[in-house]
């Protein structure tokens, strides 16, 4: 029990020691950081001037690549190519969503719309 009271003794008056020999009343001879410069963004969330422009670029498999300068153009140019790909499913999907697709292709079997539109029926007039 000795033992821990002068350990604790030692130890306040290390630290004691340790925290009176410092010189910090002196604030010339400590450097000032600079300023971090301001971090813009690479890639703004919306057009400056509310002009959507994307490019669209697809390799020798059709694989659309897309560069946009802001991520309003870039969900635009997304958009399109999903358009440009797959435009007779979308319209499947909200005239499904809609309840109306028998209104609008009859009774037909889902699996053309799988494959691109839907072939039309000609009638005889």
């Amino acid at each position: 029990m000795d033992f821990n009271k002068l350990l604790l003794a030692v130890g306040v008056v290390s630290t004691t020691f340790i925290v009176g020999c410092g010189d910090d009343t002196d604030f010339s001879k400590t450097t000032q950081p600079t300023p971090e410069p301001e971090v813009i963004p690479l890639l703004q969330a919306f057009a400056p001037n509310g002009a959507l422009k994307a490019q669209i670029r697809r390799t020798e498999y059709g694989v659309p690549h897309i560069t946009a300068d802001n991520l309003e153009s870039l969900g635009f140019g997304s958009g399109y190519a999903q358009a440009q790909d797959n435009l007779c499913v979308i319209a499947d999907g909200f005239i499904k969503a809609n309840s109306e697709r028998s209104m609008y292709f009859d009774l037909m079997p889902q699996s053309t719309f799988q494959r691109g539109c839907p072939p039309v029926k000609i009638t005889a007039i």
